[in-house]
This record gives structure tokens, C-alpha cells and sequence, in this order.
């Protein structure tokens, strides 16, 4: 999941390069079955990720 988040964020910083225009991304994940097999428990943890990467 870690080369995933990189290569997406190196993306997203390609674009805001080319188009000389700030873009950030946040994101969180949380995997099936291993976090959780429910969805709305799911979304719920890749959203509280998402939060707690922000902060870091």
C-alpha cells in the first residue's frame, strides 16, 4: 500500500507541476478482511487514516 500512496502522490505532484497550480492529496485505506470485513466499518477506518495521515 505504501508504493501505491507514493506513486499517487508522484503523480499528483506531476500534475501540479505541469499546470503550475498547488494540488495536495489526502488519503487513507483500510483493507478487506484484514481490518475489518463490514463495509461501513471499512470506510470508516480508511477515513480515520486518511485524518491521522493529514496530521502527521
Amino acid at each position: 500500500m505504501e508504493a501505491i500512496k507514493h506513486r499517487l502522490k508522484s503523480a499528483i505532484a506531476g500534475l501540479s507541476a505541469d499546470m503550475n497550480l498547488p494540488v495536495n492529496i489526502s488519503m487513507g485505506y483500510a483493507l478487506y478482511p484484514d481490518d475489518n470485513s463490514t463495509l461501513s466499518v471499512l470506510i470508516t477506518l480508511a477515513d480515520s487514516n486518511m485524518y491521522n495521515e493529514k496530521k502527521a
